[in-house]
């Protein structure tokens, strides 16, 4: 019987890409109608998708697949086309990406942000609502909007999904028209000569992804300073920070979402013997973040869980003024793995917190956790760092609530301990 049912699909599918639609149909058709196991039935439901004229069935076959398979990669690119979110033309193999020419530098267009009643320069203030003046104190309200996910399947479908900034670009200060080269990781920059605030345009660098959103500061560097001070007093430490630097890091956000099955054994002291026994983890998770810079120490990355993603509004240029930013240097394809590593094993920590004690040979299956959708957000840092015992420790600062995560020198057995370890 299994037999008979895989060579239906065979001919059905060969069919289907033989462009004979109406030969598909009938082996395809068949073989639904005899309740073939799910592999075999994932399969006819997709290619009696592919070779139906009518939307609405085509839809209605990826659906089936979908309904008992999400994370199937196949059905949910055929939907996106479908619903015209994603365009044949611009799906790529990941495999053979061109790569752009090295032609020099690249001409890139700057903004300044020149207060229209005396020409002083503006910055945005730092509670993030408003560009200000630093003559005048003239005030310009900025946006407020919530940031909108976008779709995993689409972005992995196309170049955007794998490509990392690799063009250097130049442009001229509009204040002083001192030229400058931008490094790929640079979207903005004060000009060292006329302290003219700048924000490269992304619309004229194709290798850089612009952000999806932002969440401004909300710490003036005084404040962040008080912070750090309180942080140094509560850890005991004599020390005096360097001033503090203000800046915008990239993240990788991700929500997942699919059932995690798993299987293992139980004792059954009824019949005294070890069954099989089965279940199935739902696992629903959103804004997983992934640092998309390697510049932050690890010993520091801690900080970026304190701020509330929720609070991100839609990038606008306007934000960066006076402050710098970096663009990811980790691409969005390698962060979501990342990110879906982190969920599985929260999943199976889970798991065997709940059955461990009477489950034994636990198996969990992460096939079914997909990416929905991401995200790219900038995040408001204060960095510093004191030598304290002939070490420089870092600090950083969340710019919005002040919470800080910095290096500690060691002492007493920690320090013994290093210092045992380092002469063996």
């Amino acid at each position: 019987m299994q037999d008979n049912l895989r060579d239906l699909l065979m001919r059905g599918v060969a069919a289907a890409k033989a462009g004979q639609a109406e030969e598909a149909r009938f082996f395809l058709e068949w073989l639904l109608r005899s309740e073939p196991p799910m592999t075999e039935l994932l399969e006819a439901w997709y290619w009696r998708g592919e070779v139906s004229l009518d939307p609405a069935e085509k839809r209605r076959c990826l659906e089936e697949v979908l309904a008992r398979d999400p994370a199937n990669p196949r059905a949910r690119r055929a939907l996106a086309i479908l619903d015209g979110r994603l365009k044949p033309e611009e799906i790529v193999d990941p495999d053979r990406l061109a790569v752009p020419a090295a032609a020099g530098p690249v001409d890139a267009d700057a903004r300044r942000f020149t207060c229209p009643k005396c020409g002083g320069r503006m910055v945005f203030a730092p509670d993030g609502q408003a560009l200000v003046c630093e003559q005048c104190a003239r005030r310009e309200a900025g946006k407020a909007a919530a940031t909108v996910g976008q779709d995993f399947t689409v972005a992995m479908a196309t170049a955007r999904g794998h490509r990392v900034p690799i063009a250097a670009r130049a442009f001229d200060c509009h204040g002083c028209g001192t030229p400058f080269l931008l490094g790929p990781a640079a979207i903005s920059v004060t000009c060292p000569y006329c302290g003219s605030a700048h924000v490269v345009e992304e619309t004229n660098t194709r290798e850089l992804v612009p952000p999806d959103g932002l969440i401004p500061f909300g710490l003036t560097a005084s404040q962040a300073e008080v912070a750090l001070q309180a942080w140094l007093d509560h850890e005991r430490l004599d020390a005096r920070p360097e001033p503090l630097q203000g800046l915008y890091l990239p993240l990788w956000t991700f929500d997942l979402a699919g059932p995690a099955p798993w299987s293992g054994v139980e004792y059954d002291s009824r019949h005294r013997a070890w069954g099989p026994v089965s279940g199935v983890e739902v696992v629903l998770e959103h804004d997983v973040w992934v640092a998309a810079s390697d510049r932050l120490p690890a010993s520091l990355l801690k900080v970026l869980e304190t701020f509330d993603l929720g609070r991100a509004r839609p990038y606008d240029p306007s934000y960066l003024a006076n402050w710098p930013a970096e663009t990811y240097q980790r691409a969005m394809s390698d962060a979501a793995l990342i990110a879906r590593q982190r969920v599985f094993a929260r999943c199976r920590e889970r798991v065997e917190h709940d059955v461990l004690r009477r489950i034994k040979n636990i198996q969990i299956s992460s096939a079914g956790i997909a990416v929905d959708s991401f995200r790219l957000l900038l995040v408001p840092l204060w960095l510093s760092g004191f030598d304290q015992q002939g070490r420089r420790c870092r600090v950083a600062v969340n710019g919005v609530s002040g919470e800080v995560c910095g290096e500690k020198p060691r002492s007493g057995v920690r320090e013994w301990l290093g210092k045992m370890l380092g002469e063996a």
